[in-house]
């Protein structure tokens, strides 16, 4: 069996960032500028201070946690799971032998596969991102891969819901930007689940949100949440982008004690707000790179505030899910991106992360590659086929052929071998395992097939939107009436 077990903070570690992320809540609080939410929060024992500095005593922290294990006693870990990431469109089950891919990104920036530059991306894009994910059996949309920047600013979020839930069986994964959208968003969910009691239920977009760290909760951000909470939509509070040396303290330590405070905060809005766990919903830590002046997501630091993250998780009974652990800072389908992407991914893997996003995500998520997505599938498989580890069944451990065949012949025209080897060997697609001399008959590169599978799949699969064709034309007839209004 595949055993994970990687840790980069001690117990006594961990403990002295859970008080030391209380003292900051007691102490220095967060700044809640909502004058409602404040109100909801002074009811639950916190105090505050001026208008909207929100300080937070451990009792109250502990009965969020206590809340938390609660609902997780509730249900099963899968369940949990799935809730938890619900925001993302993510069905992760609670399987330490399956490791689950996303795709994501909302890259304002694409790949061109015919000349290898870096371009705006377009609405076209998206479109074909969406249909190729769609057709990867074993990779997920957690995030639409491309925001498409070829329609006007205003309305950029209302064409990518309409392009994921034309082309892609759940739209959960598309987020609410704007506030002025919201309304557009709810009309296309009602034509998607036909009732405002099904759209409850079973929403088909999501909002996201994010701290201004350090320790900030700001006012356009919470109208949104707030918006949403007034027509029974829940919105997931939790996410976090912690830049060492920028928004937290320079130290690893220092942000992960600010980080981990914004998340503790997270959930207690969380529980007033949507009465739903949501763990550490959507936390992406980053490194500063002070020779640039700009925040890097392939640094190794990057991968130790994920897996001391990875730890706080366990350490509260959260869901464990990926935290950007599969990006890279190169900006084309190269060997950088293959060490970044391979580097933070084992890591993650063997600290027990069963669930990744970030499939075709270059340049810390402002580039997206379609042939980066396929590349990454294999990658994906090849970390299952890892996962899935050695089976030392008595079938397997083949005793018996092994003193038939004897010594000095070979397996190879064995019945068992036969049998089991399409099931115990990987065989990848894009991968080059040819002898040198059958390379050079071609020399092709593995972008240059990664190139040939994005064509050939976009080819065979139908040009057509998947759901009823009705609804695809009334979800187009809102985003027409939505730049009418909104440009």
């Amino acid at each position: 069996m595949f055993e994970s077990c990687v840790k980069i903070l001690s117990e006594k570690d961990l403990n002295l960032i859970h008080s030391a992320s209380l003292k900051v809540l007691r102490r220095t609080g967060v700044k809640v500028e909502n004058d409602r939410l404040v109100s909801m929060l002074r009811k639950v024992g916190c105090k505050v201070e001026g208008k909207d500095i929100v300080k937070i005593p451990e009792e109250v922290i502990e009965d969020v946690l206590q809340w938390v294990k609660s609902y997780k006693k509730k249900k099963s870990d899968s369940k949990f799971i799935q809730e938890a990431l619900y925001s993302r469109g993510i069905e992760a089950e609670d399987d330490p032998h399956k490791v689950h891919f996303c795709a994501s990104g909302q890259s304002i920036y694409a790949h061109d596969l015919k000349t290898d530059k870096i371009r705006p991306a377009t609405k076209k894009d998206l479109i074909d991102a969406t249909r190729l994910v769609a057709s990867l059996p074993d990779v997920g949309l957690s995030h639409p891969v491309f925001i498409p920047q070829d329609v006007p600013q205003e309305t950029r979020d209302i064409h990518t819901l309409e392009v994921v839930s034309l082309y892609y069986p759940d739209s959960r994964c598309v987020e609410l930007f704007n506030l002025d959208s919201l309304d557009y968003f709810v009309q296309i969910g009602l034509v998607l689940r036909d009732s405002m009691d099904e759209l409850r239920k079973n929403p088909c977009f999501s909002y996201v949100l994010f701290t201004d760290t350090p320790l900030r909760f700001s006012k356009k951000n919470l109208e949104i949440a707030f918006k949403l909470y007034d027509i029974g939509l829940s919105s997931s509070i939790g996410g976090v982008m912690v830049i060492p040396g920028a928004n937290t303290p320079v130290t690893l330590a220092g942000s992960l004690i600010v980080q981990n405070a914004e998340i503790l905060a997270s959930n207690l809005i969380n529980k007033v707000l949507n009465a739903k766990p949501r763990g550490y919903s959507c936390v992406i830590p980053t490194a500063m790179d002070m020779r640039y002046g700009i925040s890097s997501q392939g640094a190794p630091e990057v991968s130790l505030l994920s897996l001391a993250s990875i730890q706080l998780m366990n350490y509260y009974g959260f869901p464990v899910e990926g935290l950007g652990l599969f990006n890279t800072d190169s900006k084309l389908p190269d060997v950088q991106a293959g060490i970044e992407k391979t580097f933070g991914l084992i890591l993650g893997v063997i600290a027990g992360v069963r669930s990744f996003t970030s499939v075709g995500v270059l340049a810390g998520a402002q580039v997206a590659s379609l042939a980066q997505i396929v590349i990454d599938a294999e990658i994906a498989e090849a970390i299952n086929r890892l996962i899935k580890g050695i089976n030392c069944d008595s079938d397997e451990l083949a005793v018996d052929l092994i003193q038939k065949v004897g010594i000095g012949r070979d397996f190879l025209s064995e019945e068992h071998t036969v049998k089991k080897f399409r099931e115990e060997l990987w065989f990848p697609e894009l991968t080059d395992r040819t002898a040198p001399s059958r390379w050079l008959e071609k020399k092709e590169t593995l972008l240059e097939k990664a190139k040939k599978k994005v064509a050939a799949i976009l080819k065979e699969r139908p040009d057509e939107p998947i759901i009823d064709e009705y609804k695809a034309k009334e979800i187009r007839k809102i985003v027409k009436e939505a730049e009418k209004k909104l440009v």
